[in-house]
This record gives structure tokens, sequence and C-alpha cells, in this order.
């Protein structure tokens, strides 16, 4: 098997389905259905559950089994899956799917919501696509081809532009780490999601990197099915990714239930080391 060209075929076929998975979560957002949270979730994002993540996992279930059905598979919604138990457990390539990423935006009727697709090897990160169809953008990435932006229509005609990110922004995005807030502050205006968020009003999410709004993203403990995803477009685009110590990043057969230990991406080297420098004297 060619995994680079495999990885391709997948990725332009998950892309051509894209628009419909964003027509859906659209449709039904204003009146969707609320799930009670997640057994043993404390996070209120993670914990979060509609009709939406059921319905789109169960999407892309049906779509990978229908036409490459010799993958792994493993989506957000495991424990309500109707399919995974079709999958083979042992496959070079793996497809990571996010249903609802930021299902708590979505179900607060916000626009930032994602839908994320991933693949991976043995080797590390291949692929991703996060698409933002209340922004009308799509973003996805190979480690062959690079990093690209797309909005519903020039996916409807097989077309995209090359991402370019902007480190003009001098906004960092965490998730619960008061340690990360305390050590970047003097430097950086940081944004918390946990502390942040307000519900109706939302506040950026990790996507700001890639439209600009926000230089980095720095988390530990989170997991490789999103926070990978925009890592992986990160580093295609031109960006940084590392740990906090500033090792490469583990692959995903090394993670721990498919999450980061630590993890700093930025939008190029001088944010990177900047912010680096200054948890490795704080944290």
């Amino acid at each position: 098997m060619d995994i680079q060209q495999t990885v391709q075929q997948m990725i332009d076929f998950y892309l051509v389905h894209m628009p419909t998975a964003g027509r859906y979560a659209l449709q039904i957002q204003k009146d969707v259905l609320r799930h009670p949270p997640k057994a043993g979730m404390t996070n209120p994002f993670g914990a979060a559950l509609t009709d939406a993540d059921l319905s789109l996992q169960n999407f892309f279930e049906v779509l990978t089994l229908s036409e490459f059905p010799s993958v792994r598979f493993f989506g957000e919604e495991v424990d309500k899956s109707l399919n995974m138990k079709y999958f083979p457990e042992d496959a070079e390539l793996q497809v990571l799917v996010d249903p609802i990423d930021g299902t708590r935006y979505y179900a607060d009727q916000l626009d930032v919501f994602n839908i994320i697709v991933s693949i991976v090897s043995r080797q590390g990160f291949e692929a991703a696509i996060v698409y933002v169809p209340g922004r009308d953008s799509c973003y996805s990435s190979t480690n062959t081809t690079g990093a690209f932006v797309a909005t519903t229509s020039e996916l409807l005609q097989g077309t995209a532009r090359k991402l370019t990110l902007s480190a003009e922004s001098n906004t960092v995005i965490t998730y619960d780490h008061p340690d990360v807030t305390e050590a970047l502050c003097s430097s950086f205006n940081i944004i918390d999601v946990h502390q942040a968020y307000e519900p109706g009003h939302g506040c950026p999410s990790i996507n700001s990197i890639l439209w600009g709004d926000a230089a980095a993203v720095v988390c530990k403990g989170h997991g490789l099915i999103d926070w990978g995803a925009i890592a992986c477009i990160v580093a295609c685009s031109g960006g940084v990714v590392t740990s906090w110590s500033g090792a490469p990043v583990p692959t995903a057969a090394d993670l721990e239930n498919l999450h980061f230990d630590s993890v700093i991406i930025a939008a190029n080297q001088i944010v990177h080391d900047q912010i680096q420098e200054l948890l490795n004297n704080k944290v």
C-alpha cells in the first residue's frame, strides 16, 4: 500500500462530503436536542453531547466503511457508536473523527464549532480536515501537499487556496491552565477558554490560530482528536508544533489515550521560542 497516495484519496473523499455534514449541522442547530452530559466527564466542553454529535459520527462511520473498510476508526462518541465494532483493530492507517468539536459552542447557537476528520499512521499525523460550516471555512492539510483553506463553494468545486498563518495577534489560547496564564501574561494576551467562556456569547476558540486571531495555542492533557488536528494543519502551513520542552510531539501510537502530555502550537518559530522560554522559566 502506498500510504501517501491512500491518504490523499481519503482526504479528497472526505472533503467532498464535508458540505453535506455542514449543512446538516447548521440545519438542526437551532432546535438541536441536548443529551445528558457524558458519564464521568467533568469538563463542560468535553461532556456536552447533542443529536448532531451522534448523527455525524454515524455519517462518517458509514462513509468510511463503504469506501475504506480496511482502516481503523475512532470517534469522539465511542460509547454510543453503532459501527466502530465493524472496523479492524489493527491497520496502518486510522481515521479520527470529532463530529462536533466545540459541542458547547454548537449547543449555544454559536458559529465556531468544527467538524474534524484526521488520518494518522504509526509514524504520526498524516492529514487533517477542520471544517467550520458556521464560518464557511474548511482547513485541510497533508504532510506531502501542505495546508489549504476553502469556502464551502470552493469545496464543491474541488478548489482551495494555500493557507498562510498570521502571527500579528498577541493572543494565546489555552484551556483550564492557570499556570500558563501566569507564565505568559506578561508578554501575551491569554484567553483561557475554560474561564472566559460565557453561555450565549462564547469566547475565542482554538480555531483562532487558523484565521489569524491568535498567535499560538498552548495546552497539556488534551486530545489528539481535536487539538491534534489543529496542530497538524498549523505544522503543514509552516507553523511550529512541539511539546513544552521543545521535543517533537509523540506519535499517536505513543500517546496515552490519544492525549498530549503537553503541546505548543505556534504560528512561527519566534512566537514558539518566546512561549517555550516563558513556560520553562515559570512552569
